[in-house]
Parts: C-alpha cells; sequence; structure tokens
C-alpha cells in the first residue's frame, strides 16, 4: 500500500492488460496458478518475475508452455537494510 502497488488474487479481470506479473506462489500451487494463467489469457508477451522456492525457469517454461520470458529471482530477506 505505501507504495502504490496493487496485489491482486483475483487477476482474470486485468490478466490481458498485464505487461509484468510477479509469480509469488508455494511450490506445491505453481501448476495450479500457471494453467490458470494460460486458460486465462495470460499474453506471451507479459514478463514473468517468479520468486517460487524451488522452481527453475525451465520448469515454469515447461509447465506454462508458451514462450513469455521468464525472470527467476530469489530474495535475500538478510539483505534488506
Amino acid at each position: 500500500e505505501q507504495l502504490g502497488i496493487e496485489a491482486k488474487v483475483d487477476y482474470a479481470s486485468f490478466l490481458e492488460n498485464t505487461d509484468i506479473l510477479l509469480l509469488c506462489v508455494k511450490p506445491s500451487k505453481v501448476a495450479d496458478v500457471l494453467s490458470q494463467l494460460k486458460r486465462l489469457g495470460l499474453k506471451e508477451s507479459t514478463l514473468l518475475i517468479s520468486i517460487v522456492a524451488g522452481a527453475t525457469s525451465e520448469q515454469l517454461s515447461k509447465l506454462l508452455n508458451t514462450s513469455n520470458p521468464i525472470i527467476r529471482a530469489m530474495p535475500n530477506t538478510p539483505a534488506v537494510v
């Protein structure tokens, strides 16, 4: 809220206008979420930034089965100042 960033759990209504999507779900939910994103019309130009623990870019790409660009980032909490 302080930074003016909205978090959404019901993403169907704005997915077609999304250019960057931050994927931050539990590893056990990633396949379901990616399936829903694809079914709901995720644009292949949408950049996915994933902080899903243990899920490689290759695994995410295979699950999504599209040509979306994917960046995998791992937060480093101790580095936060």
